[in-house]
């Protein structure tokens, strides 16, 4: 199952990831679409900015399911 992860900037989808592979937790800004396996990660900017609305879409063709990452704080 492949799974993307969407959310503002800052709201930890790349921390999420890195806890579900069980990697060091490090903050890194994401710059650019990442594969990390059946993970599809993205830059926060995709989800603030319409004029990237459309990547999300090409993005998430094959997808199964898109999960929306909100900030707890």
């Amino acid at each position: 199952m492949k799974v993307m992860l969407i959310g503002k900037t800052g709201s930890g989808k790349t921390t999420l990831i890195q806890r579900l592979n069980n990697q060091k937790l490090e903050y890194k800004k994401t710059q650019m679409v990442s594969y990390e396996g059946q993970i599809i990660d993205t830059p926060g900017e995709y989800v603030e900015n319409k004029s990237y609305y459309r990547a999300l879409n090409v993005i998430s063709i094959d997808v199964d399911i898109v999960v929306l990452v909100q900030a707890s704080n």
